[in-house]
Parts: structure tokens; sequence; C-alpha cells
């Protein structure tokens, strides 16, 4: 998940991430040193704050998908 820059002369910095899911890539051990978290508390205390499953704001405008020639 490190991220690192890369400098292109038409666009200054480009960011490039890594879109790996750390639940999956990182030990027990290394996700806790990253994070400071179990993995058990972030799938079953954090992320369903972040993220509720009763939440009905689905966003249908589809805004952020791609434009299509019509």
């Amino acid at each position: 998940m490190d991220d690192f820059v890369d400098f292109d002369d038409n666009y200054g910095k480009v960011y490039k991430r890594n879109k790996s899911d750390p639940l999956d890539i990182y030990s027990d051990y290394e996700f806790f040193r990253r994070f400071r978290f179990t993995k058990e508390i972030f799938s079953n205390i954090l992320m369903p704050m972040i993220f509720p499953e009763d939440d009905q704001n689905v966003n249908t405008d589809m805004r952020g998908l791609p434009i299509t020639n019509s």
C-alpha cells in the first residue's frame, strides 16, 4: 500500500497507489502494526460505523461513470 510519486512533464505529480485490499494482503500482525487496529475490530466495528447496512442514500445518478457517445 505504499504510495509513490511519478513526475510527468505534462501533468506534474502523478500519484500511483496500490488498490489491493489490506485485509487480504497483510497478516494479522502486519495489519495491526500498520493501522493500530485488529482486523476483527476494523471489520466488525469500524466498517459498520462508516458504511451502515441500512443506509438508503445510494447514489443512483450515475455520476462518476464513463461518458458514452450516444
